[in-house]
């Protein structure tokens, strides 16, 4: 009854989807935007410390100077600033191999002034700060479980009263995004096995007989996989266990996670609803800041060729990914048809998308309203 009512509401204060206007997925939401970094340690992993980003919506206008993160990276919150009062919709977002967790704030701040809660680790020995090489594989397994202990210990920081995050989480489930390695490691939580026997190299972290290693976590509604790097241990019978609906965007100019090897077998073999969208001119780095890949070794950005401007990916990425959160975790099945191609700029497949048995709980009243007061942004 709470949730149908919830719904109506939010029909009747009309959805942004009504504006019939593309470019207000575009823009900027209706919240300022705050940011808190936190250590969260893993006592059971031999006290794995994970820097934590958390940005959400606040109350406060959005912030029109922009700063920078001691990474370089730009960015519009403000630090530790209130909270506006949750629960609200939440996102854990994993970064690529050696980048940072501000490495795509351009989307994770964008998402939470439209009223998610981002939750974004450095994942231990493989940012641009303390990157080990030989230890990609051994990352793999790692990552999963990191974002894992930084959702639980996110959660239960929001029931207690004192915390800053008190109340911001909705809990009903969230959506994991991740970029290249952390593509991957978003759908390993969203329920893609590791067959760890075919990596090159013995990797800890999983006890005996469980090499075969299972990382989802049912708290994860939706995936969101930016130019995802498919490891060894995932072939065709891993990628049929994804259930979830998952969206996958790649580059056709990307030259180390091509779209043909690492995107399209996920779209081809995945169970639930899945929509495919491969941006044309769009690089493996376009997914980052681009101050991000202005900064990188010279032979990585020799290798980064995009056709299309970072403007323009970034518009793209913006549409694709808030229109399939506001149908697949917020609940409205009227952003489907901002799913969709551009001629020239992006070709998107979809399937499966209006399967009945995989509609969502309507949200709680706050973040109901994110979703009808979303148009009424002014472009920023």
């Amino acid at each position: 009854m709470v949730g149908s009512m919830l719904l109506s509401l939010s029909l009747l204060l009309g959805p942004m989807a009504a504006s019939d206007s593309e470019a207000s997925l575009t823009k900027w939401g209706p919240y300022g935007v705050g940011a808190r970094t936190y250590r969260i340690v893993d006592e059971d992993r031999d006290n794995r410390e994970l820097i934590t980003e958390i940005w959400y919506p606040t109350e406060r206008p959005l912030n029109d100077h922009v700063s920078e993160y001691p990474s370089g990276l730009l960015t519009r919150a403000e630090r530790d600033v209130p909270a506006a009062p949750g629960p609200w919709p939440w996102i854990v977002f994993s970064h690529s191999l050696s980048a940072v967790r501000e490495q795509s704030t351009f989307l994770t701040e964008f998402l939470a002034s439209h009223g998610f809660v981002v939750v974004s680790p450095d994942h231990l020995h493989n940012t641009g700060w303390d990157f080990r090489p030989l230890e990609v594989y051994q990352s793999a397994v790692d990552r999963p479980q990191d974002l894992k202990v930084v959702m639980d210990q996110a959660l239960d920081a929001s029931r207690h009263p004192k915390s800053p995050l008190h109340g911001l989480f909705w809990k009903g489930g969230g959506v994991a995004i991740g970029h290249s390695l952390g593509g991957y490691s978003a759908l390993a939580i969203g329920g893609i096995p590791a067959d760890t026997t075919k990596y090159p190299i013995k990797v800890n972290g999983l006890a005996k007989g469980e090499e075969y290693a299972n990382f989802r976590d049912r708290r994860i509604k939706a995936v969101v996989a930016l130019a995802p790097y498919l490891t060894p241990a995932v072939g065709p019978e891993e990628l049929a266990k994804l259930r979830v609906p998952t969206l996958v965007i790649g580059g056709s100019k990307d030259p180390f996670t091509m779209p043909e090897d690492h995107q399209f077998p996920v779209f081809r073999q995945a169970q639930g609803p899945c929509c495919l969208a491969i941006i044309e001119g769009a690089s493996h780095f376009s997914f980052n800041n681009a101050e991000m890949v202005a900064g990188m070794p010279l032979l990585l950005r020799t290798l980064h060729r995009p056709t299309l401007s970072p403007e323009e990916v970034e518009r793209v990425v913006k549409r694709l990914v808030l229109a399939f959160l506001e149908q697949y975790l917020i609940g409205d099945e009227s952003y489907g048809r901002y799913l969709v191609s551009e001629p020239g700029v992006v070709e998107v497949q979809c399937r499966g998308m209006d399967d009945p048995d995989m509609a969502c709980e309507a949200l709680p009243s706050s973040a109901a309203q994110s979703v009808s007061t979303t148009s009424q942004s002014e472009d920023e």
